[in-house]
């Protein structure tokens, strides 16, 4: 294996005024590229979140549109199971303020058991 020693006065070419002018169209024309590039990325990434947002947007108002027929349907159904949630959300609240632990276990799980079956017993 050999190993070329190059000598480094007389290998040396100092830059000339044309190799400077050459390196900044490079960089020009990089510049350029690298300016496309990112623009394109901003196009593509723009056009995904206006159609996720209008794709969610849409899922959204055909929520509320199905809530809204179904409280008119079921204004009973819709009641309880309105109370149901209010009040195992206020014994999780009260649960969770309470220190004894034994009293949510006792009490406030059965509860939310019974308000679970019976608001599935109602939609299904």
């Amino acid at each position: 294996m050999t190993t070329e020693i190059k000598n480094t006065t007389t290998d040396y070419k100092p830059h000339t005024g044309t190799d400077l002018h050459s390196s900044e169209n490079k960089f020009a024309d990089k510049k350029d590229e690298f300016m496309q590039k990112g623009a394109e990325a901003y196009a593509k990434t723009e056009e995904a979140v206006s159609q996720a947002y209008d794709k969610t947007s849409q899922t959204v108002n055909e929520g509320v549109t199905y809530a809204k027929n179904y409280t008119q349907q079921y204004p009973e159904r819709t009641a309880l199971i309105a109370l149901g949630i209010g009040f195992g959300l206020g014994l999780l609240v009260a649960g969770s303020v309470d220190r004894r632990s034994s009293y949510r276990g006792r009490f406030a799980q059965p509860l939310l058991d019974a308000a679970y079956d019976v608001a599935y017993a109602f939609l299904r």
